[in-house]
């Protein structure tokens, strides 16, 4: 039962990030823009959170970097988003052929900044600049109790916000 619980809050921590991005669609589709590069962005996102990583001196403690990181990772995706709305709206560019181009444009950067930065083909496995196992447990609860099943305080965060999100899309325009 703990393993089958354990696995489900993992799997569950995973989706969020799919989930905040799609959150952020239903957004984007509101104001009118078809947000075919959700993927792109969350590539170029990826990308620049790893590269801050990468590059963030190791006197800075794990929790700033963290945030520091995910601040990165949204301004990033935000301003690679900001080329679909700027085609579509500003140049009546069709949004599907160009919502496809960034989203493979967005694979190639990150390929090429990668073998750039790093010199081989990917990014040093175990050379992290956080302790992922740390990091986690920075948000982390015990789960009614039962010993071995950590609950993340992000997946909490997430799962609030959808009947929220939910709520603020009723609302006319």
């Amino acid at each position: 039962m703990i393993i089958a619980l354990s696995t489900l809050f993992f799997l569950l921590a995973f989706v969020c990030v799919l989930t905040v991005t799609a959150l952020g669609g239903m957004f984007s589709e509101k104001s009118g823009t078809i947000a075919l590069s959700l993927e792109g962005c969350m590539t170029i996102g990826a990308l620049c959170a790893g590269i801050a990583m990468h590059l963030l001196p190791a006197s800075i403690p794990d929790s700033l970097c963290a945030l520091l990181i995910l601040i990165i990772a949204i301004v990033s995706a935000g301003a690679y988003s900001l080329l679909l709305a700027i085609a579509s709206i500003t140049f009546k560019a069709d949004q599907t052929l160009v919502g496809t181009a960034l989203n493979i444009l967005s694979t190639s950067i990150a390929v090429v900044l990668v073998k750039l930065i790093t010199k081989t083909d990917a990014l040093p496995v175990g050379q992290s600049r956080l302790n992922f196992t740390r990091f986690y447990e920075i948000f982390n609860v015990e789960f009614f109790g039962m010993q071995g099943v950590r609950f993340n305080w992000i997946t909490l965060i997430v799962l609030a916000l959808i009947p929220i999100v939910s709520f603020i899309k009723t609302f006319p325009t």
